[in-house]
């Protein structure tokens, strides 16, 4: 401790203004003990503001925070850093970001940051191929989106906390994985790159929240993405995809999905029913004017031959920023025990009324239909005892 603190004091007093601005930026992320033994306009961040931007090269910046052995955190967003980017040794590093700078080359696989959980290097000139990144077991956020990085995507199989991956706008080429592996992934964002094949149906990522595929190369249909009750937010547009709409109605939580520019024909299925939809965009397909009649109004502008949301396309930039709450798991058992509730006794009542018609007209019916009119009140009856049951 008293090393490092030694370390600190003495690059502070540098004659050299840019090493002193480099430890500033990042006292914020050290141990309170070295922060609490650092003079007190030394570790205010707003100290900064009277220097403006670092324009040294990251050789000659790392050597400086590789003294660092207890930082925890590291932001040089938009600082200026050019060269090329290198990796760290920082035992103790929890958050890395060096977006808005000028940093060019491959990005290393930072095999020596183990305890990393934030990764932030946007828009930088970053290229070549995307490591799997298999030495960082406690990753949660990927983004280094608006580079330059080409190649197909990993599958990133040792990555089983990462939350959010965000590698929008780049040359990403091939199809996309499974990504079987991540199973806590809430946000996955890869438009704008060069994507081709199927869209996979995501079956292992159960948590999904944020899918924004759009503006690239993805052909065949659209899966019905049974298997992730939290999807919110479906971002398609201006691929290849074909066939039909799938039935979503078990996504209770969907509030936006734009499926503009494709190829997409047949019926469109009743959206009435999804009580959180805010945004709904088919401009540019190929239905036919048929397809029309299951459209609910109010989501969509009077012409009928854009079908364009009112909302537009802002508010899907927005929420691939946005955080928001996921939906506790509590309500979501109320939901669905509420459309138990709703069916049974729809199904209770048919059958009743069943039951009716064949006591009082039984001579014009086989005794089999009074059976099958009380299995169907039974089954009603089951179904409202299972949605009290959901409800308690």
């Amino acid at each position: 401790m008293q090393e490092e603190l030694d370390n600190i004091k003495a690059l502070l007093k540098s004659p050299d203004e840019a090493n002193r601005i480099l430890v500033l930026a990042i006292i914020e992320g050290m141990d309170i003990d070295i922060q609490a033994s650092l003079p007190a306009y030394y570790k205010t961040y707003k100290f900064l503001e009277k220097y403006g931007q670092v324009t040294q090269g990251l050789e000659d910046t790392v050597p400086i925070l590789q003294q660092l052995l207890a930082l925890r955190e590291i932001d040089l967003y938009d600082k200026g850093l050019c060269g090329e980017l290198i990796d760290f040794t920082l035992p103790s590093l929890e958050q890395l970001d060096l977006s808005c700078n000028k940093i060019e080359g491959e990005v290393p696989d930072f095999t020596n940051l183990y305890n990393l959980k934030i990764l932030r290097l946007n828009s930088n000139k970053l290229r070549g191929k995307l490591p799997d990144f298999s030495n960082l077991p406690n990753l949660k956020e990927l983004s280094i989106e608006c580079n330059q990085l080409s190649g197909h995507l990993p599958n990133f199989s040792n990555l089983g906390r990462l939350e959010n991956l965000n590698l929008i706008d780049n040359q990403l080429t091939g199809s996309i994985p499974d990504f079987g592996y991540l199973q806590s992934l809430r946000i996955l964002c890869l438009s704008d790159n060069q994507l081709i094949g199927e869209l996979p149906n995501f079956n292992n990522l159960p948590e999904l929240e944020r899918l924004f595929l759009m503006n690239n190369r993805l052909g065949d249909t659209i899966p019905n993405f049974e298997k992730l009750p939290y999807l919110r937010f479906i971002d398609l547009r201006n691929n290849h995809l074909e066939g039909s709409v799938p039935n979503l109605q078990h996504l209770f939580y969907l509030e936006a999905l734009d499926l503009e520019n494709n190829r997409l024909s047949g019926a469109i299925p009743d959206f009435r029913k999804f009580a959180e939809l805010k945004i709904l965009n088919l401009k540019n397909n190929r239905f036919g004017e048929d397809a029309l009649d299951n459209l609910n109004r109010e989501y969509v502008v009077e012409n009928q031959e854009e079908m364009y949301s009112v909302l537009g396309e802002q508010f899907f930039q927005q929420e691939q920023k946005r955080e928001f709450t996921r939906p506790s798991r509590s309500s979501s058992s109320n939901h669905r025990a509420e459309q138990f509730l709703f069916y049974g006794l729809y199904t209770f009542v048919l059958g009743m009324i069943l039951l009716l018609l064949t006591s009082v007209i039984d001579i014009f019916l086989a005794s089999s239909y009074y059976v099958y009119a009380l299995a169907i009140a039974l089954g009603g009856g089951l179904l409202i005892l299972v949605g009290f049951w959901g409800k308690r």
